[in-house]
This record gives structure tokens, sequence and C-alpha cells, in this order.
């Protein structure tokens, strides 16, 4: 049984990281004060059970601060009663991550329960009653929830579902059944229904975004190297002049400490201009970190990453491979959604370059350090330029981690002054095509003649609408690309792409112009082949008509059929379960949603490629994690082919 078996916290650890003490779940005793709930590398103690505050710290492979504490809802307020609210607070937190079953946690998100933590121990003290009252109590629980704002409502509604993953006999306390708190569910349910998406960039605007962006970064490709031996002088300038007096410093700065001077004697004053930089030494550093916000910002632009998945990038993260002739650019690094894995992201030549400046940077700042060495497996792309020593504290080096650079969305964006495009009538005119059900009006952050309200994500958001739009990307790539869990969120990303403008449609040079100018002729030949050499395997509505057709002998002319496609009469796209005939713009289109085309009207199916399908869903399915969620949803779309399989084939007398 499994409780006779030692349980180890159930936390993401690397090899490199010492393990907290496992617990004997046997025992129905509170672990004891002196058990150990983090270790160092070295394995010294870190944090046991008696402690108020654990620190998870040595945990986090990002090297993040990771505390959770137990008594900061008090502030500073003592006594038996008190104390036993934190004891059952302990309680939760040990059991959530020793005997929860199902994914380890990362340590940061432990330490975010500190909130909900509060929000119990606050609702306890002013009631009177102890944890454990509160939670076996539907009155109780749902007068603390309704409290409060539906956001940390539904942060504190899913971190008590999860102790139902735990075993009966191993739950601290009894609980209440918090999903028959109607009111409470009622609430969440609206808020989840009515939070609004992130806005998908107008199209002239992130086309400004995209050729500011380019242009930015081929001027730095082409002066990156005079930068730094620019900031090589500056900084022996600056370690000179920490010497002098004040006087000689700040009022009669000989020549040859004048930034000034520096700046116009590398010839580097449009660099400081272009990205609006003051010549002093804080200014030097801004527009270092204005570059390297730069180029993150070209990573996301240009891949889709999430800020965390670009911030924790790897020095050495780019990667070129030769195929068929062309050039393909990789990034690699971790995906931040739930768990860390690795993951690899396409990108363009631009976010290419991206990464090799920022590398130079950083490998510029890591190679200053004195008495340090260093391998290049614990270098961040994004390296804190506070290593220089330039006006600021130079940090501590522990473990041998660098740390990264701390290039905040909100505040570091003011750096950049392209980042501030005036919207205009036209871009809420494509808002309003995109979610026509959105009162953009009504949001005063979208009112015409302000600046578009830029947040990272929305570059995320706008790759996935616009490849979704361009009808060249299918849903698969996209979901990779994006690194989503499920099918499901990367049709909400692409949500209203069937009404949004296509990028690519006006540029003439575009590979994607030849192509759809063929396609016509080419969905014609496909459409003739299917008819003329169809094995009358067919069925689906279209491929119904296709049989008749066959079976009555009805003649095919190929040139009338030609003619057919290019006038718009007919059309045809060869599918994953068959072809598709719609004349109109397809709703699935920009998903290539395959379930969908099973009650198409337009569908053409066949036998052999439907089941080549339902074989590989069934592979599928034995790679993914059978608790998840993208499982239960790829194991109904299998569950849907198999049935049409079976339908076809008990009308034609087919057996399996």
């Amino acid at each position: 049984m499994k409780n006779s078996m030692m349980l180890s916290a159930n936390i993401f650890l690397t090899e490199q990281m010492t393990p907290p003490d496992p617990i004997n779940p046997s025992s129905k005793s509170s672990p004891l004060s002196s058990h150990v709930i983090s270790r160092n590398v070295h394995g010294d103690i870190i944090s046991k059970y008696s402690d108020d505050e654990w620190d998870f710290s040595c945990y986090d492979k990002k090297n993040r601060p990771c505390l959770l504490l137990f008594n900061h809802w008090a502030k500073g307020k003592k006594g038996d009663f008190i104390n036993s609210i934190v004891s059952d607070l302990k309680k939760l937190v040990f059991a959530y991550i020793w005997y929860r079953n199902g994914r380890k946690h990362q340590v940061k998100n432990i330490s975010n329960l500190g909130s909900t933590l509060n929000v119990l121990a606050r609702y306890s003290m002013g009631s009177k009653i102890s944890i454990s009252e509160l939670l076996i109590s539907k009155h109780h629980l749902n007068n603390c929830l309704m409290t409060l704002k539906p956001g940390t409502m539904y942060d504190v509604r899913r971190f008590l579902l999860t102790f139902n993953d735990i075993n009966h006999e191993l739950k601290p306390f009894e609980f209440c059944d918090i999903r028959k708190l109607t009111e409470m569910n009622a609430t969440i349910i609206n808020y989840r229904n009515n939070l609004k998406q992130f806005p998908p960039i107008p199209p002239r605007i992130y086309l400004s975004y995209i050729s500011n962006i380019t242009s930015d970064i081929k001027l730095l490709v082409e002066n990156i190297d005079v930068i730094l031996n620019f900031i090589i002088e500056i900084k022996s300038t600056y370690t000179a002049m920490c010497k002098l007096t004040f006087n000689s410093r700040y009022v009669n700065t000989p020549p040859e400490y004048n930034i000034e001077n520096i700046i116009r004697k590398h010839s580097l004053d449009f660099i400081f201009n272009q990205f609006a930089v003051n010549k002093n030494i804080r200014g030097v550093l801004y527009l270092l970190n204005s570059i390297l916000f730069t180029c993150r910002l070209a990573t996301q632009i240009f891949t889709g990453m999430r800020i965390d998945e670009a911030t924790n990038l790897h020095i050495d993260c780019a990667q070129i491979y030769h195929k068929n002739g062309r050039v393909h650019y990789i990034l690699n690094g971790k995906t931040t959604k739930l768990m860390e894995r690795n993951a690899k992201w396409i990108t363009n030549e631009v976010g290419y370059n991206a990464t090799l400046i920022a590398s130079k940077i950083s490998h510029f700042i890591v190679n200053q350090l004195e008495d340090y060495s260093y391998e290049v497996g614990n270098i961040p792309l994004f390296v804190s330029t506070s290593y220089l020593g330039l006006a600021r504290y130079v940090p501590k080096i522990e473990n041998s981690v660098i740390l990264a650079a701390k290039l905040a969305p909100y505040d570091e964006m003011k750096k950049i002054s392209w980042l501030n495009v005036m919207i205009t009538k036209e871009d809420i005119f494509e808002l309003k095509k995109i979610d026509p059900f959105r009162v953009w009006e009504s949001e005063s952050k979208f009112d015409i003649g302000k600046n578009w309200p830029i947040q990272t994500h929305q570059f995320r958001r706008s790759l996935a609408l616009y490849a979704s739009r361009s009808g060249l990307v299918t849903l698969t790539s996209l979901r990779r690309q994006l690194q989503h869990l499920s099918t499901q969120m990367t049709l909400y990303y692409s949500r209203g792409s069937i009404f949004a403008q296509d990028l690519i449609s006006n540029d003439k040079s575009h590979f994607a112009t030849e192509y759809q100018e063929v396609q016509n002729y080419t969905q014609a030949l496909d459409y003739v082949s299917l008819i003329l050499l169809s094995d009358n395997n067919l069925f689906g509505t279209q491929g119904g008509i296709i049989k008749n057709n066959i079976k009555n002998n009805i003649s095919i002319d190929k040139k009338e059929t030609v003619k057919l496609f290019k006038i718009g009469q007919l059309a045809y796209t060869e599918t994953c379960l068959g072809g598709c005939t719609t004349l109109d713009a397809c709703t699935q289109r920009a998903t290539r949603s395959l379930v969908s085309c099973l009650s198409c009207e337009n569908a053409i199916i066949k036998k052999d490629k439907l089941e080549l399908v339902i074989k590989a869903q069934h592979k599928l399915l034995e790679k993914i994690d059978k608790n998840s969620l993208s499982y239960r949803t790829e194991k109904q779309d299998l569950q849907l082919f198999e049935k049409y399989l079976d339908i076809y084939n008990s009308k034609t007398g087919v057996h399996k």
C-alpha cells in the first residue's frame, strides 16, 4: 500500500539539489519539528517544519527568492490562538507538497500561496474559529470567499480543490465539498466568462513594431562590436574617475574623462540618440539595458514566447540548420507553463540576430568579472548589467550562478520610443472586426489618440492570430510554436483570425503570393485526380456525391473543371481526412480542426485517411499524461473518429 512507503516532496529538483526529508505517511501525527523542509546544494538545512518561514529559494532553477511566511497575516500579534492557526496552515501546505498526487510543483508557485493562506487565516482570526472549522463549514467558507475579489476567490478555490488529489487518510482536515458552494461558483464562472483576452495588436501598429525592431536589430548587428569597445573604455574611465576628488569628477571634469567626448570618439552619438539615452554613466547602463530589452522583444515578436521563456533563455540558445537549401533558425529553451520542459521555437533571421547580440553583451559582461571561472551552462542570455560595476552595486555571485537582467515589461518599455504608436480609427475598426462583441470604446486605454497600451504577451496573441489568418500554418504547428498544453488554448489565442487582416496579401514579393496564385490550378488537378482515380472508398456529404457521379458514369471534362476552379465556382483543398470543397472562408480553417470535418457538408472523407488519423491519434495518446486535460480532449476526438468509422463500416457491411 502507498501508506507503507516513504513519500518525498512533490517538487521539481535537479540532480544538483539536495532534497528535503521524506515522510512516512503511516504515522498519523504531524511531521516532527525537526523535519527538514529545504536544504542547500551542500546539504545544509535552510528551513525546518517548526520555522514560521519556509525558504524554498534553493530549489528554484532561476535563482528567485521563494519564501512562504505563515504568520505574515498576524502583523506581529502573538498568542495561542494565532499559533494554532499558524500550525494548521503548516499542515495544509505540508500535505499540499508531500501528500498530493499528480504533477510536481514549481517552488515559485508554492511561495505564491502566501496570499491564499493570509485569506484563510484572517477570516479564522476574525471569526474566532480554527482553520479546520473553516474548511469543514460551507457557511463559513462561503462567507470567507464571497468577500474576495473574483480573481483572488478563484485562486483560493483552486488551492482547496487540489486536496481532492490527496488520499482521504492523509488529508490534514475534513473538507466540505467546495464545488457545492453555488453562489461562489456562479461568481467564478461569470468572472472567467467575462475575462478580457489579451487584445491582438492592430495590423498597422503590429507592422510598425515589426518594421522598427527589424531596423533596430540591423543597426545593432552592425555596431555591437563598436559599442562593446566603447564600454571597455567607459569602464576604465569610470574606475579612474572614482579616484578623483568631487570637484574634478563633477565640476572641472578633465576632457579625457568626459563621457560625451568618449561617445564622439567612438562615433556613437546616433546610437544614444536612437535609444533616447542620456550621455552619462547611468545613461551607458540604460543603453545596455535598452539594447538587451530590444533583443528580448525581438525574440518574443518572432517566436511567440512567453516573457519568462524569453528572459530565461540560455546564452548559447541559438541554432542554425540547413535543409532543402534553406537556412532554418531555432531557439532552444524551456517552456514555463505548469512545469519546465525542454522546448524549441522557430524564429527568423531577425530573432536569431537578436540572440547573437544579447549573447555578445552577456559574454562581455561575464568576462569583465575578475577571479571568476564559469561554465557557459550557467549563463543566461540576458545577463544583469550590474556586474559591470558602473554606478551600481555588483551582485554577489553564489554557487557560480549569474543573475539574469531584470527586464521588467512596464518599466523597460518606457525606454523604447518606437513603442509609442498612436491609436487611430483604422485600428479600432480592425479590433471590432476581430472581436465585434467586445465594447472597445468603453475601455479608455484604447481611446483614439492615445498610444497603444503594449504588453509583451500581445505579441504572442498577435502571432497566433495573424499566422492562423494566413492559412499557411496548421493548428499543430502553431500549438507547438506557442508551447501550448492543449489545442483548446491555441484555438482560444487564434479566436477571431478569420476576420483579421491578411498581413501578407499585399506583399507581392512574399512566397505566399506565388503560392496562392497557383492554388486554383493545383486544386483543380487534385479534384480531378480524386474523382478519376478514386478507389470508390469515399464518404461524407461531398464524398457521397463523387461516388454517385462515378457510379452513374458521369464524365468529367478536365478543361471545364479547371476553368470552374479559376473563376471560383469550384474549390478543393486536401485535408488529413480527405478533402474540402467549400467556396467560402472555412470557419475551421485557422485551426485545422479535424473533428469538425466529420459533420461538414463540404467534406470528403477517405476511409484510408481516417484510419491513418485514428492510428496516429492512438500513438499520440500513448505519449500524453492520462491525468491531463490534453489527454481527455484528444481521447474524445479519437472516440468521435472511431464512431464515425464504425458507422461507415456498418453501412457498407465492412467489419473491423
